[in-house]
């Protein structure tokens, strides 16, 4: 299995670069998994630098989860301390993006 592991990808964080130039760099990893034919992504939280992510970083954010599913690839995600919804974004894809959002309990 092929897979790509990135983090902190902070979509929304506008100090050192625009949405703009993120979405472009997410556009890259999905180019890469492309590419790469990469099976799966490891994302280690915060996807948003917010608790409450803006509709327009949301949208960004499903974009790129969509075009990974379009490419056939599973998408994990350990969710950080801003990133509260992201179980409720991940169900939207419907078992293709798994989101954790907290330590299992024994």
């Amino acid at each position: 299995m092929r897979a790509l592991f990135t983090g902190d990808l902070h979509i929304g964080a506008v100090h050192l670069c625009t949405l703009d130039e993120q979405q472009a760099a997410l556009r890259e990893i999905v180019d890469i998994v492309r590419r790469e034919s990469v099976e799966a992504v490891a994302i280690a939280g915060d996807v948003t630098p917010f608790a409450h992510a803006t509709t327009k970083v949301l949208d960004i954010v499903g974009e790129f989860f969509t075009a990974l599913d379009a490419l056939d690839c599973e998408v994990v995600v350990v969710a950080g301390n801003h990133d509260p919804g992201l179980p409720s974004i991940a169900q939207h894809f419907r078992g293709r993006v798994h989101a954790i959002s907290r330590p299992p309990t024994e």
